[in-house]
């Protein structure tokens, strides 16, 4: 997306603004950033009712083996989690690569380059809420392609564009309803991210279950694997629990079937998906109505 000069209106003088702001706090040594994250943390629990209305009742429904009070608990902790993800969206816009390398350790890159020799690579990551930053560890090893959903506005879609392509120059934003620029990168042996753990409506979907729940299921994942002739390799990408850096962990490939119909691969993608977030629960994007569309004749959870 190329700068259009209608962006230097006075309605986008605020978006500039802000955008000014996080330049100045990207200055900020980490560990203070971390502390203005778990504040920003605080303020959105306390005054996005609707959103802290979602994380519970997901959370609810996802750990019933915790008390009331440790579900609480994690509530607050998702919380303090999404202000930390704002200021790691700040990090990933403004901090240079090398900057960001010392915080990471990552582990298992073999896994992924033993897929990449001779194929292309379904890499299939997760609404954690450090997936932002995410993209931009990842471009310290390798380039990709990101499926992805277009901003509303379009100079935050400038920017957002800008600042992704900057750590990642090689690498391309492909729109989520665009199956065939998916499947020729995939044919073309790249590396395309991808993220099949929102709820995307009925249409594409099968209810399997999820934390125990019936969650609507996309289920692309296997078709664009077979169809793009590529191996689908999970990522995780999760701030360690002493908040001093991240793991970046690429997993064993996951191998899926051609029995497309019956919800046995969408079984396996949620199963690897709940064993990741168990390991850090916090970071999981809670906020999302990951069981909005139900079975017919189930209730609205929400």
């Amino acid at each position: 997306m190329k700068f259009k000069w209608k962006f230097l209106q006075p309605k986008y003088w605020s978006i500039w603004f802000i955008c000014g702001l996080t330049w100045a706090l990207s200055l900020l040594p980490y560990k203070v950033l971390l502390h203005i994250g778990r504040l920003l943390g605080w303020l959105i629990f306390k005054i996005a009712k609707r959103r802290r209305h979602i994380a519970t009742i997901n959370i609810s429904m996802c750990f019933k083996d915790l008390t009331l009070e440790q579900q609480q608990q994690l509530v607050r902790k998702h919380f303090f989690s999404v202000g930390i993800g704002v200021i790691e969206v700040i990090i990933s816009w403004w901090w240079s690569n090398s900057r960001l390398k010392k915080l990471i350790t990552c582990h298992d890159l073999e896994n992924l380059l033993q897929a990449h020799n001779d194929s292309g690579v379904l890499l299939m990551v997760m609404h954690n809420t450090t997936i932002e930053l995410a993209g931009k560890a990842v471009a310290n090893y390798f380039s990709l392609s990101a499926v992805y959903r277009k901003h509303d506005n379009e100079l935050y879609e400038y920017l957002q564009s800008k600042f992704r392509n900057s750590h990642d120059y090689k690498g391309r934003m492909i729109d989520k309803n665009d199956i065939r620029n998916m499947i020729k990168t995939l044919r073309e042996k790249n590396i395309l991210w991808y993220a099949p753990d929102q709820d995307y409506g009925s249409e594409h979907s099968v209810f399997v279950p999820f934390f125990g729940v019936k969650a609507a299921t996309i289920n692309t994942t296997a078709k664009l694997s077979r169809i793009g002739k590529a191996k689908v390799i999970p990522m995780s990408f999760t701030r360690n629990h002493n908040n001093n850096g991240y793991d970046l962990r690429f997993h064993p490939e996951l191998k899926l079937n051609d029995n497309l119909n019956t919800g046995q691969n969408e079984i396996k993608i949620n199963n690897f998906i709940e064993t990741v977030v168990r390991q850090h629960p916090d970071q999981y994007m809670w906020l999302h109505r990951r069981f909005k569309t139900r079975p017919l004749g189930d209730a609205n959870i929400y």
